[in-house]
């Protein structure tokens, strides 16, 4: 009998030792990924310092994939800290705003025509617009067709009925979850809303930067001709002005009276992404941070 509480008593001896272990370990295991996170932050605010002194050098009248800015930039290796820092920069000017829909109380119907051909152009049903009308607009009226509010959500996610403050806002929209990200139909594939859309992004798209499908969607007239044109022209040199596209094929002067209310040739907005890693691959952090020439905005 007394062998037997010996025998227990030092089974629950060796449990709590191995849970103590593994608490140990843990412990261990989230402080050392603490204090890395805390180094990132510091080294990320050091790499940003050292990307606005590319926009420091660049000129802000046009802005383009020949921009120092827009170069791809390998890994920069930090011994000291056994970490490698990366900076990637992205033109958010690039990709419309769909907090355009919501200028005034009555969405202009430009823009909203705006939107609807670059659904069209993404193979998605037009009339969704109306739901992302109806997501940002302060009124509780179903636009029709297509219009979503009130019970067409759950009780927890009513309409925000208000600006998209990210635009992965537009994941909880009646009818648009599926196309956030892109996607494959039969051999095409197509970018997903998250890569023609943010909420960062001014009134006007860069015409040296945007996708195609958002080129085509400046005005009904745009012709899939005249799109290959202007990617062919700004893959050689920068378009320095609107006007040097008047005399492309297909390009009236009524037609670019018409784009450059969507369109123009430099960039405001700017996404840059800082990504630490260690060495040994074990831990990682990566900050965001939104550049907006003459304005200072946080990051993430």
């Amino acid at each position: 009998m007394g062998l037997l509480s010996v025998l227990g008593a030092i089974g629950i001896m060796y449990i709590m030792m191995v849970q103590l272990s593994k608490d140990v370990l843990f412990t261990s295991q989230y402080y050392q990924k603490t204090v890395f996170k805390e180094k990132a932050y510091y080294i990320s605010r050091s790499a940003y310092s050292a990307a606005m002194q590319l926009f420091a050098m660049d000129s802000a009248d046009v802005d383009s994939k020949f921009d120092m800015w827009a170069q791809e930039m390998p890994p920069y290796d930090l011994e000291e800290e056994q970490v490698s820092v990366q900076i990637k920069i992205e033109d958010e000017e690039r990709r419309l705003n769909p907090n355009l829909l919501l200028a005034g109380t009555t969405p202009p119907k430009e823009n909203i025509e705006l939107f609807r051909r670059l659904f069209r152009n993404l193979t998605l049903e037009p009339d969704s617009v109306n739901a992302l009308i109806d997501w940002i607009d302060a009124d509780s009226e179903r636009r029709l067709p297509g219009g979503a509010e009130g019970l067409d959500y759950p009780r927890e996610m009513p309409p925000k009925n208000g600006e998209l403050s990210s635009i992965e806002e537009i994941r909880f929209i009646k009818g648009m979850e599926d196309y956030y990200q892109g996607r494959v139909s039969g051999s095409l594939a197509y970018p997903g809303l998250k890569d023609v859309l943010s909420v960062w992004s001014g009134t006007k798209v860069n015409i040296n930067t945007a996708e195609p499908d958002v080129l085509l969607a400046l005005d009904d007239s745009m012709t899939s001709d005249v799109v290959a044109e202007i990617i062919r022209r700004r893959e050689t040199e920068p378009i320095k002005k609107m006007d040097d596209l008047v005399d492309m094929a297909g390009m009236s002067h009524d037609l670019l009276y018409k784009i450059k209310k969507f369109a123009d040739v430099k960039s405001g907005s700017f996404r840059i992404t800082l990504i630490v890693e260690s060495y040994d691959k074990k831990d990682s952090a990566e900050l965001t941070a939104i550049y907006r020439r003459g304005k200072k905005t946080g990051g993430r």
